[in-house]
């Protein structure tokens, strides 16, 4: 037993390094994703997207997060609703 816990030491200590983990959670990301549209695989993919996807809105909704991407000074009102109504970051405008 000693022997087998020697010989799998250097694998547990490769296997516990935090880059290695990022890079096998990117591997099997690009696996599942480059899948058929058929297969179970996409099903797997599309669950644990899903999943990221709620994770991330849930965190969002307690986290206040303010969108200071574009500013611009003298925007006109309408300008100013049509921003707050797109969803898109690079559109949002901050009022000074």
């Amino acid at each position: 037993m000693a022997l087998i816990r020697l010989l799998v030491a250097p694998i547990r200590r490769i296997v516990s390094f935090p880059l290695f983990q990022l890079l096998a959670a990117i591997a099997v990301i690009l696996f599942l994703q480059a899948a058929d549209s058929t297969s179970v695989r996409v099903e797997i993919f599309s669950a644990l997207d899903l999943l990221v996807d709620y994770t991330v809105s849930m965190c969002a909704v307690r986290i206040d997060t303010r969108w200071r991407d574009l500013r611009i000074p003298h925007a006109t009102p309408a300008e100013r609703n049509r921003a707050a109504l797109s969803g898109h970051a690079a559109t949002r405008l901050v009022e000074h």
